[in-house]
């Protein structure tokens, strides 16, 4: 039976007819295309790593997923789903490169099913930031450079130049992964083209020293982005929400993507096909700034994107995911015009219920994230069999893991 309700009892449509009172931007639909998200917050793409050893979603992953979209967000994002049997970072991450990956998420589209949220995934590759010794393939990145975070962290870390052979490979997985998701019946679809991973690795002069068309100038360093988004248009043309979250600053200074390149970015992505972008900042060796919430940490992000909405054109949808933990920032940031969607990752994993408890005006019984980063902590954790939580007591960490 598929359960029409939220957590508190009530529909979504009665959620947003009661939320306008106090937050009208945030419980204000978004229409692209045919596809209504009901309202403007996003459970943002956060790896629980508890899918089962083949990849296929896991039955206490789908009770994760239900539990937040039955705590109202008008959109919920299945996170760092691999497109390839060679991209590994954790062994009970999600993957979507076969039938039966397929198959077992669109149970998880029919239980959403009702709730009137959108379930939307997250393909990624993550090229030089994984390990090897889960795939047992060198790590490819665009010309050879291997991340300095990851290689202290697998013995058996190796990585190697992309061929042309490689990068035809790559699109080809991309684009069935995104066949293989529409098949399952999810109607929204983001490429995960940032942090460092590798379709961000391609843009960013750290990672692209490249001399052939995907190396050199801004069209070039994107040309393998665009080529994916074009080639998932080609098939599934507008049947859904085709999305990337994009690197807007590395934290590198020149040596890498900074604000003020989506001066020549922007244009390009907003010409692509892509109906939504959402942003992030950081890449591995630089992930402390996304990690940890302090008050220079969320200047420096609103920054970043305040400066990238000089480039952009204002129809052109905009999210972003990073340390919100109200609905009432939330909102602010909405009508002040920075951005389209907020996205709240740890904020709801710490509360289910917080967009609830917002709405009904008892934001005291909020169960707030401590910012610590103990949930990042965890996917690396030898002891950690999935990612828990400080603070919730469906997700609490057991006393036998640790973090120092």
């Amino acid at each position: 039976m598929i359960t029409k309700s939220l957590a508190n009892g009530i529909t979504m449509a009665d959620l947003i007819r009661k939320g306008r009172t106090s937050y009208p931007n945030v419980f204000s639909p978004l229409k692209i295309k045919n596809i209504i998200i009901p309202n403007r917050i996003y459970f943002s793409p956060f790896g629980i790593d508890n899918a089962y050893l083949d990849g296929r979603i896991s039955k206490s992953q789908e009770n994760f997923y239900i539990d937040i979209a039955k705590g109202g967000c008008g959109l919920v994002m299945l996170s760092n789903c691999s497109v390839s049997p060679d991209s590994i970072l954790n062994p009970r991450g999600l993957k979507i490169f076969n039938n039966g990956h397929s198959d077992a998420l669109s149970g998880l589209v029919k239980k959403m099913r009702g709730l009137e949220s959108i379930l939307g995934i997250q393909l990624q590759h993550y090229g030089a930031q994984a390990v090897t010794t889960h795939s047992k393939k060198d790590l490819i990145s665009p010309s050879g450079i291997g991340c300095k975070y990851y290689s202290k962290k697998d013995d058996s870390y190796k990585v190697r130049v992309m061929t042309i052979d490689d990068i035809e490979e790559v699109k080809s997985r991309f684009i069935h992964a995104a066949v293989l998701s529409a098949n399952a019946g999810v109607k929204f679809i983001q490429l995960q083209a940032s942090n460092g991973y590798l379709l961000h690795s391609f843009i960013s002069p750290y990672t692209n020293t490249r001399t052939d068309i995907y190396g050199g100038n801004y069209h070039n360093r994107i040309r393998l982005l665009v080529e994916i988004i074009q080639g998932i248009k080609s098939v599934l043309g507008n049947s859904i929400i085709l999305s990337a979250t994009v690197g807007i600053n590395d934290f590198l200074g020149e040596d890498g993507v900074t604000p003020q390149d989506y001066q020549h970015i922007m244009p390009i992505l907003e010409s692509s096909g892509l109906d939504l972008i959402t942003v992030s900042v950081s890449i591995a060796e630089t992930f402390k700034n996304i990690i940890y919430r302090t008050k220079e940490t969320e200047e420096k992000l609103h920054q970043s994107i305040v400066e990238i909405q000089k480039y952009k054109n204002n129809s052109f949808p905009l999210g972003f995911s990073g340390f919100t933990s109200s609905i009432k920032s939330a909102e602010h940031l909405i009508s002040s015009g920075m951005a389209d969607l907020v996205g709240m990752g740890r904020s709801i994993f710490a509360d289910n219920n917080l967009i609830l408890k917002s709405v009904d005006q008892v934001e005291n019984s909020i169960t707030r994230c401590l910012w610590d980063g103990n949930c990042f902590k965890d996917k690396s954790h030898p002891f950690a069999d999935k990612v828990y939580c400080c603070v919730n007591s469906k997700y609490k960490r057991p006393d036998h893991i640790k973090h120092y």
